[in-house]
């Protein structure tokens, strides 16, 4: 089977972020399938490759994938016109490329943005194959539920795109949940819904129990997006309220990069809290070290409901490494911490709830010990990325055969 997977943004293992894609692709690949990765030099980290190519588009092999790679740029310190410029150009420039490719079965488009899945359903016309979307947020109701689009016009249109894409889509692969609820808004058939997680690989975080030496200061670890998702300001507020309170001694450490990291550092630097240690974002094999040497993962959402459905990352890296979660929000994510013992929630905007949370981790190195082995275990049993691989691909055998398809719909989990 040839798999053309689209992403427009792809990260490599040895470089920072999620390289769930990448990862992918090669379990494809190992599992004896063709693969093709349509993706955007936007990331592309010159330090990867013996040889750098001098211009786009190009084929690059590596580790049996063909990567497709076209010229574009991102990054998160874009405004949002330069993002939608740079997601329209990616999507003008990669269909003359994705039609050069030649005996493709399935399609496989990373979400979001929306313009890849389209780009995908176009592709997947063109050559004849069904389309599958993996859809790591759903959009545009994280925007619409975030106040960021707040023209209901605007929001009915993008709406009404949206709906038309996942419709044509044979197979949606969400990454909660919640994110399946969200889809299910749009009047999808649940059986063309499967859900399957972000997760971790386990062979890349080594595991180590949080347990807490003698003297040594508790470490709460926070790595991911400074952004307008994520509202780390609370975790400052969090460290001024814990420091109000009986407490042993700890450190927050917060590793990441963002559109708003210039504000986070600055409204820590005028709350007065010496605990507060901020790093930039690093490659993932350096996280190892921090991660072994952390007591508990946190991860901040603003208060928006519409972000309960997140697939964050960093949540299962942190359960891969044995760190009990803490979260300031509800959800899907809450239901498994609470269901296998392994993390601790609180509602939306409640700062005190989740300080609280924090505070009966701190003071009971019991209690998180007995979480550290439930992460773990979790991860083992559900979100294990070597299961997750196996999945997908079943999924994907499984697309466009007579006994999934009756008139031009999917089966799949039925």
């Amino acid at each position: 089977m040839h798999i053309l997977y689209i992403q427009q943004i792809l990260n490599f293992p040895e470089a920072s972020g999620n390289c769930r894609t990448y990862e992918m692709a090669k379990g494809f690949v190992q599992a004896g399938h063709q693969v093709t990765l349509l993706t955007s030099s936007a990331t592309f980290p010159s330090e990867s490759f013996e040889e750098i190519p001098q211009s786009f588009p190009c084929i690059i092999q590596r580790e049996g994938i063909n990567l497709l790679v076209i010229a574009g740029s991102y990054s998160h310190f874009m405004g949002f016109f330069k993002r939608i410029i740079a997601f329209l150009l990616f999507w003008i420039r990669a269909q003359k490329a994705g039609k050069s490719v030649s005996g493709v079965d399935r399609v496989l488009a990373y979400t979001p943005p929306l313009t890849v899945g389209f780009l995908g359903l176009r592709l997947a016309r063109f050559h004849k194959a069904p389309l599958a979307l993996e859809v790591a947020d759903v959009w545009p109701d994280v925007p619409i539920g975030m106040n960021i689009i707040r023209n209901p016009i605007l929001a009915h249109i993008l709406r009404r795109f949206a709906k038309h894409l996942y419709h044509k889509a044979e197979l949606l692969l969400p990454y909660s949940e919640g994110m399946k609820a969200q889809l299910l808004s749009y009047r999808l058939p649940p059986e063309n819904i499967q859900v399957l997680h972000n997760g971790a690989n386990l062979s890349e975080w080594p595991y180590s129990s949080p347990s807490l030496r003698t003297g040594e200061r508790i470490r709460l670890v926070y790595a991911g997006t400074l952004g307008q998702a994520n509202e780390v300001k609370q975790l400052i507020d969090a460290a001024a309220l814990l420091d109000s309170w009986d407490l042993p001694p700890y450190q927050l450490i917060i590793i990441g990069e963002g559109n708003r990291e210039a504000f986070v550092k600055e409204y820590a630097q005028l709350s007065n809290v010496p605990q507060v240690i901020f790093y930039p974002w690093m490659k993932r094999v350096q996280l190892r070290s921090w991660f072994a040497s952390a007591h508990i993962g946190v991860i901040s959402f603003a208060p928006y409901p519409v972000l309960e459905a997140n697939g964050a990352t960093k949540f299962f890296d942190y359960l891969a490494n044995g760190l009990p979660v803490v979260l300031n929000y509800q959800g899907w994510q809450a239901e498994y911490l609470r269901t296998y013992n392994c993390g601790l929630s609180s509602p939306q905007g409640d700062l005190e709830a989740f300080c609280r949370n924090i505070k009966q981790l701190m003071k009971s190195p019991s209690i998180r010990n007995e979480m550290s082995q439930n992460a773990r275990s979790l991860v083992k049993a559900k979100f294990d990325r070597k299961l997750l691989f196996s999945n997908t691909i079943r999924c994907l055998e499984e697309l466009g055969g007579p006994k999934f398809i009756q008139e031009g719909k999917s089966e799949i989990g039925k």
